[in-house]
C-alpha cells in the first residue's frame, strides 16, 4: 500500500483564490479513495491504495450553486503510477468555478 498527495487551488466564481470548502478529490471508477480537501490549506491525501495505475480527478465541489460548474486543470485529471511503500507527493490540481458551461 501507498499514499497519493497534493494540493488543490481553488478560484471562485469571480475568479479569485478562495478556500477550497467541499471539495472532494479520488480516483476514477471508486469512491473507496474519496478524500475531502482541507478547507484552510487546500491539502489532501490519499492513503492505503494499493500500487497500480490511477487517474486522480476533483469530484466535487459541495459550494456551487446548482447551475454553476467547473473546470479543473489539468483538464483529465493526472494520471499517474503508484508503487508499493513509494507515496507519490505533488499531485496537484486546480479548480476554477464557473457560473455556467462554457461555449467551446
Amino acid at each position: 500500500m501507498t499514499s497519493i498527495d497534493g494540493r488543490v487551488a481553488y478560484y471562485d466564481l469571480m475568479g479569485q483564490p478562495a478556500l477550497p470548502e467541499g471539495i472532494t478529490v479520488g480516483v476514477v471508477g471508486t469512491s473507496t479513495w474519496d478524500t475531502l480537501v482541507n478547507s484552510s490549506t487546500g491539502y489532501y491525501k490519499i492513503e492505503n491504495i494499493p500500487a497500480g495505475s490511477y487517474q486522480v480527478v476533483v469530484k466535487q465541489v459541495e459550494s456551487l450553486p446548482p447551475e454553476a460548474i467547473f473546470l479543473m486543470s489539468p483538464p483529465d485529471g493526472w494520471h499517474i503510477e503508484v508503487q508499493a511503500r513509494i507515496p507519490m507527493t505533488r499531485v496537484d490540481l486546480e479548480v476554477t468555478a464557473m457560473p455556467w458551461t462554457p461555449e467551446l
